[in-house]
């Protein structure tokens, strides 16, 4: 028999999990010691010691570990030996002894993974003799068989096992040390609750064959000369205070569809009172475990807040472990995960054949889980706004689904069934929509029931309608409020973009929120021309800072004359020479002959100043339109206008606020061109005009923001 360790190393990776070694040899102790009890029917306790000597550098920062696992296990006889070297082994499958740990030899690999210098020294007897036999590896040796272990004669009486450890690989020490240093994660406290964690639902489920047992760890630090000693005991194992069973589904990868088939997983809850379970580095624990160890520590789900899983819960620490046979035999090599389990069904990777999602555990799990480990910084409120703000879905919404909101449920996990239900529901409207087609193809006016089938029809028709458009709808209405908000905030100059040094552009970035600049519809579909009246939304062509001789009119007919641009610059050089190089923001036409004109002022820019350039610019327009512009409707905006400036002989002030509007003929000395209706508008007002707008459907979803 041979162990290719070169081969082991390249086909199992190392293990996250820090502890993995000292898991490894108390797993392998206690296996040892139950087949030696079951041999020879002689009732003794268990005795494991675990000894970690520290080495620290000339910085007292710790450079180094060695460990010494010493039990009163079988040692290596030939069978076990030869267990030993054989990866994929059978042997202890083959012993059917209760409480063995299933394994293929892979845990061992983590101890070439971790360690250059590996030193075996084991008793054990042989046709009534004791016998004693070591080995000693040091990296990068490439294998190890049965010549490697060295035959002599043992002083002592006892069977067992010693194996040491020593000078851990350059690459390993530095994966270890993402945990923290080396004298933090192999302290006394740290080790004692690890060992204490990982091997609990063994020793209480072995507790009658263990017997008195006993684990001592002492742990060394060299450069002070300080030791400490810890202990686990029988007496230290708590009581099982519940145990739940429960049946998660079975379904298709790839559909999702139930295959009528399930998984018994077991719940198993451990409290510690903190009066008499007083150890340090003990905390609340909530882990999936394969072959009753614990694998994947899922605690931060139910108790998000790092201070909660170190304190106890109403005077108690919790220990609660989900097994599961199908968690077992999905169990990676590395034992820090599992295989095949996705995050959801149905999923995107066509690789997947798990029929069993960590989705479909947590539904099952969530409650019994909530029910024991309740966080204090759980708000139901906050979770609800939460998910308004971060995936547009209002708690009315929720409720119409009926979701239901359980204790500790993140925003993420609520929006997850929500979708998914809502996924659901969309799919069954869908086909009931095509069905009521069919069957409205299948009446006859002459029927006797026609009406009142007709009236079925359309009352199912709306129903399904209204859940497929309240998500479109709610999306709008959400995106509408985002707008809003951001608007409010470039107008006080409070986005990231405004605080940095330079040319602050406010204007632009005003214009942009509008309609992108020097784009038109022909290439933008996407704009918030909403905001100043919901009917804009759907004129017919919207142009932004572009020469006005590029617009069409109906196919590739042109709006205006070619001197139109020239034209705008002349009406404008009447006002001001300043001005002559403007042209209007925002220009938005409607086949039906009429043009809305924008104009947007950086915040501190007073109005007063280009009161009249929007009419000039329309007499500019209806001018060269060869009589195709007949309503103008333009705007003027900004944040800033002295009252006393505006000519209240032509200008109405707006009952509600400020701002101003005008209403009358446009008209030059020699014709009337048609009808001009302006407004001069505050950016406060204009928000709280859209909002308005938006304030119903707001309530009908039930939104809050």
């Amino acid at each position: 028999m041979t162990l290719d360790i070169k081969g082991g190393l390249k086909n199992t990776k190392p293990s996250s999990n820090p502890y993995v070694v000292i898991e490894e040899l108390i797993s392998n102790s206690i296996d040892a010691f139950l087949i030696k009890e079951n041999l020879s029917h002689n009732e003794t306790d268990l005795k494991i010691t675990l000894s970690v000597e520290i080495e620290t550098d000339t910085l007292n920062h710790a450079a180094n570990i060695s460990i010494t696992c010493q039990d009163n296990g079988i040692g290596f006889g030939p069978e076990q030996l030869d267990a030993f070297l054989t990866k994929d082994t059978s042997y202890k499958d083959e012993l059917k002894i209760s409480g063995l740990a299933k394994s293929r030899g892979a845990g061992r690999i983590q101890f070439f993974h971790h360690f250059i210098n590996i030193n075996i020294e084991s008793y054990f007897s042989l046709d009534g003799e004791i016998s004693g036999i070591e080995m000693k590896y040091i990296h990068p040796q490439s294998r190890i068989s049965s010549d490697s272990f060295k035959k002599f004669i043992p002083l002592k009486k006892d069977v067992g096992t010693t194996i040491s450890f020593f000078n851990l690989h350059e690459t390993t020490k530095k994966q270890l040390e993402r945990h923290g240093s080396l004298s933090e994660i192999f302290s006394g406290d740290s080790l004692k609750n690890a060992v204490y964690i990982s091997q609990l639902q063994r020793l209480i489920s072995l507790k009658k064959e263990l017997g008195n047992f006993s684990i001592e760890i002492l742990c060394r630090d060299k450069s002070q000369d300080k030791e400490e000693v810890k202990t686990i005991t029988v007496d230290d194992l708590p009581n099982l205070t519940e145990e739940e069973n429960i049946k998660v589904e079975k379904r298709d990868p790839r559909t999702g569809i139930s295959l009528n088939d399930h998984e018994n997983f077991k719940i198993s809850h451990y409290t510690l009172d903190a009066s008499v379970y007083n150890m340090p580095k003990t905390k609340n624990v909530v882990a999936f475990c394969a072959k009753s160890s614990p694998v994947v520590d899922i605690t931060k789900r139910y108790l998000p807040i790092p201070h909660e899983q170190e304190q106890p819960q109403n005077g108690c620490y919790h220990i609660i472990f989900i097994e599961s046979v199908y968690l077992d035999t999905h169990v990676n090599e590395r034992r820090d995960g599992f295989d095949s389990i996705p995050e959801n069904i149905p999923n995107n990777d066509f690789l997947s054949v798990g029929e069993i999602s960590y989705d479909d555990i947590y539904e099952k799990i969530d409650d019994i889980i909530f029910r024991v480990l309740p966080s204090t910084n759980w708000n139901k409120e906050d979770i609800l706004c939460e998910i308004e703000k971060k995936f547009s879905i209002s708690a009315s919404m929720i409720e119409s689904a009926n979701i239901r909101i359980r204790i500790g449920d993140t925003s993420s996990s609520i929006v997850k069934r929500f979708l998914k239900k809502y996924q659901e529901k969309n799919v069954e409207d869908t086909e009931q929509l095509l069905s009521l087609q069919e069957e409205l193809r299948g009446l006859s006016p002459n029927d006797k029931i026609f009406r009142d089938k007709l009236n079925d029809l359309s009352w199912k028709h709306s129903s399904s309608m209204k859940n497929l458009n309240v998500s479109t709808l709610s999306q709008l209405v959400v995106r509408r409020s985002l707008i809003l908000e951001l608007m409010k905030q470039t107008c006080s100059g409070s986005l990231s973009s405004q605080q940095s040094k330079g040319r602050k552009n406010n204007e632009c970035l005003l214009h942009n929120i509008l309609f992108p600049m020097r784009k038109d519809s022909n290439t933008v579909e996407d704009h918030d021309v909403w905001i100043l009246g919901e009917e804009y939304q759907y004129y017919d062509y919207i142009c932004s800072d572009i020469p006005l001789s590029k617009i069409k009119w109906k196919g590739d007919e042109a709006l205006f004359d070619q001197n139109i641009d020239a034209a705008a610059q002349a009406a404008l050089k009447k006002r001001a020479e300043k001005h002559k190089a403007a042209r209007p923001d925002i220009a938005i036409f409607s086949d039906e002959g009429s043009v809305i004109i924008i104009e947007l002022k950086a915040p501190g820019v007073s109005l007063e100043n280009h009161i009249g350039d929007l009419y000039f610019y329309a007499l500019a327009l209806a001018s060269h339109s060869d009589g195709k512009l007949k309503k103008f409707y333009a705007y003027l905006i900004g944040d800033t206008i002295s009252d006393d400036s505006i000519d209240q002989d032509i200008y109405t002030p707006f009952p509600e606020g400020k701002g101003f509007f005008r209403v009358g003929n446009l008209k030059d000395k020699v014709r009337v061109y048609g009808s001009f209706y302006q407004e001069i508008l505050l950016y406060d007002t204009l928000i709280d005009k859209a909002e308005n707008r938006i304030k119903i459907y707001r309530e009908k979803l039930g939104f809050n923001i």
